[in-house]
């Protein structure tokens, strides 16, 4: 039961930070989906980073269950990048639509990478 709720916690945050990144980010650019981009970025940054420092420090299951299921799985928003991709699609947008997909997904992967090498560099002695 303590397991579900740190999940439940952590998910609170990580919902509540990605609604705060997207109206910030819908505000000033309207155009490009880009607090979803910035979230999943975010998110794959801080799942390699967390998951490689959580190897060198004892952490508790429970936080980090909290943080990478709940938090992190919140945060980043996979499944409202595929809605806002279609979306552009659907409005005649080929290139942002393109751009988005690539954004996402090939920074993701080099945030995450980056993330395990930041980790490494502070931590692995």
């Amino acid at each position: 039961m303590t397991r579900l709720l740190m999940i439940f916690i952590g998910g609170g945050v990580g919902a509540t930070l990605r609604y705060g990144i997207s109206i910030f980010c819908t505000k000033y650019f309207s155009f490009f989906p880009i607090g979803t981009l910035i979230v999943n970025l975010l998110g794959c940054f801080l799942i390699g980073f967390l998951t490689e420092t959580f190897s060198y420090r004892i952490v508790s299951t429970e936080l980090k269950l909290a943080i990478l299921t709940g938090m992190l799985g919140a945060l980043t928003t996979f499944s409202t990048f595929g809605l806002e991709t279609y979306h552009l699609f659907k409005q005649n947008n080929l290139i942002l639509a393109v751009s988005n997909v690539l954004f996402n997904l090939i920074m993701g992967i080099v945030l995450l990478v980056l993330g395990i090498m930041f980790s490494r560099f502070l931590f692995a002695r």
